[in-house]
């Protein structure tokens, strides 16, 4: 079976750029409120 259009799994632009402003705020607050180290655990984890 072909994919279709419709099956495309790729955000679009605008939503993935909005994906990354908001990992970055997530980002900064994790920095901000727990430290470096809990930021990078996560980071291990989510990658």
């Amino acid at each position: 079976m072909q994919p279709t259009k419709a099956e495309n799994t790729q955000p679009p632009d605008r939503l993935r750029d909005d994906i990354r402003v908001l990992g970055d705020l997530v980002g900064g607050v994790l920095r901000e409120q727990a430290s470096d180290s809990i930021f990078a655990q996560v980071e291990a984890i989510r990658t």
